[in-house]
């Protein structure tokens, strides 16, 4: 080296190259490496979308050393401190990683990113300190990973190590054996326990799941709570009792503001009784029926199978005068009830001894408050499934059991309906009358309504019986109430005639028109004669014909009749005898109070047939008490609205007209004084 003064200056520097190793820990410094892969992005658990793990508490992800390129790995420096100040934590890079820029984290003064290391600088270091940071593996192959150390700034004597290992880096992951969750979230650990458990039905996937969870991730605790319940529902299905007892015990110690369910207490009677444990499965059972009854909750879920029926008995055996008994048996007969009238509903015969439930609880409680109300539902019941002669049996017992209750007026109801219903009548009747005499407890009697039902049942048995006149004023007392009596009322009220609108009546022969009257007493029926073909051009249509207006018409006939036996609300019949008739055409008008029908007489030894073939319409006329064709009658013949044809009769007593058409066809015939109609309704192929 040559000085500034010129002359030469000449030293000499030794250096030695020494290999440094890993010395054990000193007891003021300590210093551990964990690398863990980086978990997906996080799925929601609940709508807030908030994480189910504890901000304070790092998570306890596996440690790996078999990665798949692209991989991003986390690694976690974690240094024990005692009392230094100023740290340096220097963690060499493996061959072909490359730290993640940004993702440091730890109470760090200063980090510095090397070629190939990483470097935090700690000033005032807590006893215990986390340092993280994110690296991805680029290259494949098997690289070595360096230990980290950790050193005091001022005492570089004064160093720790971390171990040294190797990590492989695989192309693609099928080359690569790995726990399948290392990598999930706690979210995505929470997600596909509850999917598997639920959905998929696989309890050992889901266990699985959990254990992961669990041991990896400090929950919030209404997350722990969650966990550790499904946990144990899981463990109990793949018959792990044990495993069970643990989940609530840990709930039960971790978790010490979370009370268990009737689900929890009920699911660990069961665990308990698989262990062998009854006392601890009776307590369980105990404080479910304690926390119930005492609240009138229905827990058709919390008491189901034999054994813990019989754990049951044996907590009712041993408390006969808890305030909960008397309850428990009400809701397990109600409960047995519900399944009656569910039957019922679906259209099932239900089972009788569903209501065995029912009869249990009043033979044990018969003075208990609920008693009536209980019976009284085992009558409500019997009659939604029609079972008339229990249902007389069961609302007679009622009455004489609870002569003071509510629902005495209801069950004497009840006893004349299923006498009804069975056909007898009059004992129905007769029961309903006395009813309708007594007081009843709870109302004044005007207002009940078993009062509209039991003189409902009196019309009804009157309207059978064919006592219309008391039917009717029955009926009118409960019309307001009953809209089953207003349709009977109205029936029985209605006024009808009828007549046929064509009688066909040989010649020489004594004409009649049936008649149909109700709730009438007379009728008169005036008789005109008609020139049929006229008429018939006219209208073109048969029907129309009895629509004719007569105004200033005198008539040839005038008969009046009355009905001998009738009576109101009766329907009676009725044969009007016109004498003998002229060979003719007549429109016969019957009329009763406002009411009128118009019958056309024939009378006449000709028939007469039409339809409507493919090719046209054709009419056969021949005669009635012969049946032989007859030649040379006039016909009409119409379509619809219109006149499509007339002449004379062939040799076969056929008319044909030639057309496509379509619609009614009618047509009339006349031969030497004689006449007759026809009409088709729809077209038809011959």
């Amino acid at each position: 080296v040559r000085s500034s003064g010129g002359g030469d200056l000449v030293f000499s520097v030794v250096l030695e190259c020494v290999r440094r190793q890993a010395p054990p820990p000193s007891g003021a410094l300590a210093l551990t490496r964990v690398h863990s892969l980086v978990p997906g992005a996080a799925l929601d658990w609940r709508p807030e979308s908030e994480s189910i793990t504890r901000s304070d508490s790092p998570a306890r992800e596996p440690e790996v050393d078999r990665l798949v390129r692209g991989e991003t790995v986390r690694v976690t420096l974690r240094v024990r401190a005692s009392g230094e100040r100023y740290l340096v934590v220097e963690d060499p890079l493996p061959a072909g990683f490359e730290p993640v820029p940004g993702t440091e984290t730890g109470p760090f003064a200063a980090t510095n990113r090397l070629d190939d290391r990483m470097v935090f600088f700690l000033e005032e270091p807590a006893e215990e300190v986390s340092l993280t940071y994110l690296a991805q593996g680029e290259s494949r192959g098997a690289v070595r990973c360096p230990p980290a150390v950790v050193y005091a700034m001022y005492r570089p004597d004064l160093a720790s190590y971390s171990k040294e290992k190797e990590i492989r880096v695989f192309g693609s992951s099928r080359e690569l054996d790995r726990d399948p969750t290392a990598a999930l979230t706690a979210e995505d650990l929470w997600r596909r326990a509850r999917t598997a458990a639920n959905e998929e039905g696989s309890p050992a996937t889901a266990s699985d799941l959990l254990a992961a969870l669990l041991e990896r991730h400090s929950l919030e605790p209404g997350a722990l709570a969650a966990a550790l319940r499904l946990k144990a529902r899981v463990r109990m299905e793949l018959d792990d009792p044990a495993g069970a007892v643990e989940a609530y015990d840990r709930l039960l110690a971790e978790v010490p503001t979370e009370a268990l369910s009737l689900e929890d207490e009920r699911l660990r009677a069961r665990a308990f009784r698989a262990l062998g444990r009854y006392g601890d499965a009776a307590r369980s059972l105990e404080r479910v029926a304690s926390f119930c009854f005492s609240r009138d909750v229905a827990v058709a879920e919390a008491l189901e199978g034999e054994a813990e029926e019989r754990l049951l008995g044996e907590i009712l055996d041993r408390y006969p005068d808890a305030p909960y008994t008397e309850a428990l048996f009400s809701t397990r007969a109600d409960r047995m009830a519900v399944d009656f009238e569910v039957a019922l509903h679906r259209g099932d015969d239900p089972e009788g001894d569903l209501l065995d439930g029912l009869r249990e609880f009043l033979a044990r409680f018969p003075e208990s408050a609920r008693a009536p109300a209980t019976a009284f539902r085992i009558c409500r019941l019997r009659l939604r499934a029609g079972d008339y002669v229990r249902l007389e049996r069961e609302a007679r017992r009622f009455s004489d059991r609870y002569p003071h209750s509510a629902y005495a007026d209801d069950a004497d109801w009840f006893v004349a309906f299923a006498l009804f219903a069975q056909g007898r009548l009059d004992e129905a009747a007769a029961f309903a009358k006395s009813a309708l005499e007594r007081e009843y407890p709870g109302n004044d009697g005007s207002s009940s309504d078993y009062r509209k039902n039991l003189i409902h049942l009196l019309a009804q048995v009157a309207h059978i019986e064919g006592r219309f006149e008391e039917a009717q004023r029955l009926y009118r007392r409960v019309a307001d109430l009953s809209p089953d009596a207003r349709e009977a009322l109205r029936l029985l009220r209605e006024v009808k005639l009828s007549a046929p609108e064509v009688v066909r009546v040989p010649v020489g022969e004594k004409a009649t028109i049936p008649l149909a009257l109700k709730n009438l007493e007379a009728v008169r029926i005036h008789v005109y004669p008609i020139d049929l073909l006229m008429y018939f051009s006219l209208q073109k249509d048969s029907e129309r014909i009895g629509a004719l207006n007569l105004d200033g018409v005198p008539a040839a006939l005038v008969k009046n009749a009355r009905v001998a036996d009738g009576g109101v609300g009766r329907e009676r019949s009725l044969r009007l005898d016109l004498g003998r008739l002229e060979p003719g055409v007549y429109l016969a008008l019957a009329r009763s109070a406002r009411l009128e029908r118009r019958t056309v007489l024939l009378v006449s030894d000709l028939e007469a047939r039409a339809w409507i073939h493919p090719d046209g319409a054709r009419v056969i006329v021949t005669k009635r008490k012969t049946g032989k064709p007859v030649a040379g009658a006039f016909v009409k013949v119409a379509v619809g609205s219109e006149l499509v044809g007339e002449g004379l009769t062939d040799a076969r007593g056929v008319f044909d007209v030639a057309g496509e058409f379509s619609g009614r066809v009618s047509a009339v015939a006349e031969w030497e004084g004689s006449h007759a109609l026809a009409a088709e309704e729809a077209p038809r192929t011959r």
